[in-house]
């Protein structure tokens, strides 16, 4: 199992109540690790001058074949002086409704499987696009991971905890209280699932993770990492040269939406 902009047959998502449930979300939860860890080794140029709420991307190669080997994994990371519960409330919380508020292009989402609400569902996401371009659609097994605190986010220490505990399964214990030194984090995790295409749509691809820690009382970071097939006429190379502006654009628009 490898996250890629490319989508997973629908047949391969087990049944919730199936002995196969907690294997498969354990293995998407160390998809979700792995990358988080891989992002944050990825050097980043910042855009904007400011400390805080400042953007930084970077880019590492795609390791997949064929089309994808020229989609890469754009990254970005950004700290801000906003509460870590802020971000439970605004990306972790209701993730892929919320982003419906402060994507513009994004005009609707739409549950097609709600599978383990209200951490794991299938949504259809319909963008609206300027003229020549088609409209497009994504649909995502999005995972939203709550996590342990540590002391050392994302780290292979932190993922061993939180495969010990497992706070994402049905009836697992509530995620702890920190201790001195811990720090609070999630990921929310999007793999592309093959569903039929939405009427007047082209069907396009994206894999991502974010993960977001706190850093202080009143600070967090916010990190992403992305691969993206917008299918269609647009060439591979035309769609990496705008990535970077992209993803950098959501964070001002999210923080606007955040800080009304």
């Amino acid at each position: 199992m490898q996250l890629a902009a490319a989508p997973l047959a629908r047949e391969a998502i087990p049944a919730v109540e199936s002995s196969a449930w907690a294997p498969f979300l354990a293995a998407w939860v160390h998809e979700a690790f792995v990358r988080a860890r891989a992002a944050q080794r990825v050097p980043k140029r910042t855009r904007g001058a400011r400390t805080h709420d400042a953007v930084a991307c970077g880019v590492a190669p795609s390791e997949h074949a064929g089309r994808l080997r020229a989609a890469h994994w754009h990254t970005r990371a950004s700290r801000h002086r906003v509460p870590y519960d802020a971000f439970v409330r605004g990306l972790f919380d209701n993730h892929t409704p919320n982003e419906r508020e402060y994507i513009e292009s994004l005009a609707s989402v739409m549950c097609v499987d709600a599978l383990q609400p209200p951490l794991v569902g299938v949504w259809d996401n319909a963008y609206r696009l300027p003229w020549p371009t088609s409209h497009r659609d994504f649909v995502e097994l999005v995972f939203c991971i709550p996590l342990p605190p540590h002391a050392e986010p994302f780290s292979e220490a932190h993922e061993q905890r939180a495969m010990e505990l497992a706070p994402w399964l049905p009836g697992a214990a509530p995620v702890p209280a920190p201790a001195a030194g811990e720090r609070r984090a999630f990921l929310v995790l999007s793999q592309p699932v093959a569903y039929a295409p939405l009427p007047g749509h082209l069907r396009a691809y994206y894999a991502s993770v974010e993960a977001v820690h706190e850093v202080a009382a009143d600070e967090t970071e916010w990190l992403m990492t992305v691969q993206t097939d917008s299918a269609g006429w647009v060439p591979l190379w035309l769609q990496e040269r705008m990535m970077p502006a992209k993803i950098a654009e959501d964070v001002p628009s999210f923080l606007a939406w955040l800080r009304p």
